[in-house]
Formats: structure tokens, C-alpha cells, sequence
């Protein structure tokens, strides 16, 4: 089994970027769109949301 990280990055309910509208709209960004593998998540039900579960 291998890993690799290209990058990291935080999410945060409190400085959201304004092109969201909602956490899990930038989960969705970045799992569905840019093809993320996994994350780790202080809010995981935003991320659950982002994946349309």
C-alpha cells in the first residue's frame, strides 16, 4: 500500500472563502470536483452532505 499527500488544506465554518455558499459546498469542491481521495474533518456532516449522503 502507498500514500501519497499533495497537499494540505484546511476547512473552516468560520472563514469560509466567500465563493461558498456552505462548508459542504467546498467539501464538494474538493472531493467531488477536484477528485480528492479522502479527508480528515472536524465537520463530518458537511462532508457526508458534500457527497450527497
Amino acid at each position: 500500500m502507498s500514500c501519497r499527500i499533495e497537499g494540505v488544506y484546511t476547512v473552516r465554518r468560520d472563514q469560509k472563502p466567500s465563493r461558498y455558499d456552505t462548508t459542504a459546498d467546498e467539501y464538494h469542491y474538493i472531493l467531488v470536483e477536484q477528485d480528492a481521495d479522502g479527508l480528515f474533518s472536524d465537520f463530518p456532516d458537511d462532508a457526508v452532505k458534500a457527497l450527497g449522503r
